[in-house]
């Protein structure tokens, strides 16, 4: 359905993405809810034809709309480009990568009527039992807690759905990093007085990196990013330390802690032995990339944000 201003609007980041996007584009073009909606695909300047097969897909697919965000190169660029001309009062995102489940457009719809932000879960695209991809997807049962802000929590920018007036009233993405975005936008929407809400049936099937570079790669840029957030956050958890100092190292029921992901060096120091001699024994692909996965990550760690990036202040009721 296309008439009248669209209820909900779908925007879809897209890089170099030709090879992915046509199985996330065919699990939308599968959703039909009752409600208009649209969907904004918003290039962030692709040299593989992405432009020419979204505008092929428009013939069979009318809610859908190709942005131009090549202007800033990066994942929240791209989503704020196309949050920018969204015409709906809802927005959710998704990427170009995966893949929608049965029903998540008109979840999305209902949920954000109930919800200023909420979130979906994770499940993983089924790959070859022979590459070598991680064993685990975050946000599979639950939203991911901060050990380091007790009482916040984060979830990926791939399943998630915000009012457009509250992502514009906390200024969308930070257009200046290129991972943990997503997580930074959880963190000031709630202190900002938002909650951010869990929804199970809003399913998405997140394509794994695959391969031993393609996993080291991704585990180095969140590694890196985690350290960001502790950087650009540590006023905030300064306060929270004080007030409670015993409460956060412990995550709510049905939340994941950040560290599942890897943890601070010393940590996954001992995890990384731990799983080279489970490799080394089992010689699984998966236990492989798991390796791989914590190395990297440790190695991202270690890179120290720039002392420039402004900190993000207390809100009033922390002060």
């Amino acid at each position: 359905m296309t008439d009248g201003l669209p209820e909900l609007s779908v925007v879809v980041p897209a890089f170099d993405a030709a090879r992915t996007i046509e199985v996330q584009l065919g699990a939308l073009l599968a959703q039909r809810p009752e409600h208009p909606w649209e969907v904004l695909v918003c290039d962030n300047g692709s040299t593989d034809g992405t432009q020419a097969l979204v505008t092929r897909w428009r013939r069979r697919m009318p809610e859908l709309h190709l942005v131009d965000a090549s202007a800033v190169r990066g994942p929240g660029a791209a989503r704020n480009a196309g949050a920018a001309v969204a015409r709906s009062p809802r927005l959710a995102f998704c990427d170009a990568d995966d893949r929608v489940g049965p029903g998540w457009v008109s979840g999305m719809r209902r949920a954000l009527d109930e919800h200023d932000v909420v979130a979906g879960r994770f499940t993983t695209v089924t790959t070859s039992r022979h590459s070598v991809a991680v064993s685990w997807s975050p946000q599979e049962h639950g939203l991911t807690s901060i050990p380091w802000l007790p009482g916040f929590v984060t979830a990926g920018a791939g399943n998630l759905g915000v009012r457009a007036a509250t992502f514009r009233a906390v200024g969308g993405f930070d257009e200046s990093i290129s991972t943990r975005e997503d997580d930074d936008l959880c963190l000031r929407l709630q202190l900002a007085g938002h909650r951010l809400a869990f929804d199970p049936t809003l399913v998405l099937a997140v394509r794994p990196r695959e391969g031993v570079r393609a996993v080291y790669a991704q585990a180095v840029a969140y590694g890196a990013g985690s350290r960001w957030l502790e950087h650009r956050y540590a006023v905030v958890a300064q306060a929270l330390a004080r007030r409670a100092p015993d409460d956060g190292d412990r995550p709510s029921a049905g939340e994941l802690r950040d560290d599942s992901q890897g943890g601070s060096p010393p940590r996954a120091s001992s995890v990384v032995r731990r799983a080279v001699r489970k490799a080394a024994r089992l010689g699984n692909p998966s236990d492989l990339a798991d390796v791989v996965w914590r190395l990297g990550f440790s190695r991202g760690r270690r890179v120290v944000p720039d002392p420039r990036t402004p900190q993000v202040p207390l809100a009033p009721d922390l002060a």
